[in-house]
């Protein structure tokens, strides 16, 4: 598999859409061999790996098939866009991959110390669905539902403050008064 297809897959699993020239901009910028366009891909290569052909544009299968399209691209507009290094970007090749940063992590130790008495499985399991959930777009009454799911209690409102106070969820969603049920 060449190079410029894992760029392609790797980009649209990180952005969902990705414009052409964005990828060909990313790869000159990470590789000592230059590209002046696309030109011939693997599509099969691609419609295995869930990324399809849109006009200018790679599309993950996702947004295709919830016919998103035109809405997503509206949301993407003149914002800037984040460009791992080389090897990191290259994770996302694999859809399921995401940055754990420092958002993931102070959410990830809270949860594990104050909702789950140390157990990092089920912590690294609710912070995975809550950056999934996080990443599609959802609000935080999402979040919640989510917590009640796993029959998190929480032992006050301070507790809900904090958990919200993250910055995790608070950079991604911005912060709402939620009622908890």
């Amino acid at each position: 598999m060449s190079k410029l297809i894992d760029y392609i897959i790797s980009l649209t699993n990180l952005y969902g859409i990705v414009y052409k020239d964005k990828v060909v901009e990313i790869y000159n910028m990470q590789n000592e061999e230059e590209i002046s366009e696309i030109g011939n891909v693997d599509i099969d290569e691609l419609n295995k790996n869930f990324v399809y052909n849109h006009g200018d544009y790679f599309v993950h299968e996702s947004i295709i098939e919830s016919e998103d399209f035109d809405d997503q691209l509206r949301q993407k507009k003149n914002k800037p866009y984040y460009i791992p290094e080389k090897k990191e970007l290259l994770k996302y090749r694999d859809e399921l991959y995401f940055e754990k940063n420092k958002q993931y992590q102070d959410l990830f130790n809270y949860v594990k110390k104050n909702l789950f008495n140390g157990d990092s499985f089920k912590a690294d399991n609710l912070c995975d669905d809550i950056q999934l959930i996080c990443e599609m777009g959802f609000d935080a009454q999402e979040i919640f539902d989510l917590f009640n799911l796993r029959n998190v209690s929480f032992k006050d409102e301070k507790q809900v403050n904090e958990v919200m106070q993250l910055n995790f969820i608070t950079q991604i969603i911005g912060f709402k008064t939620i009622t908890i049920k």
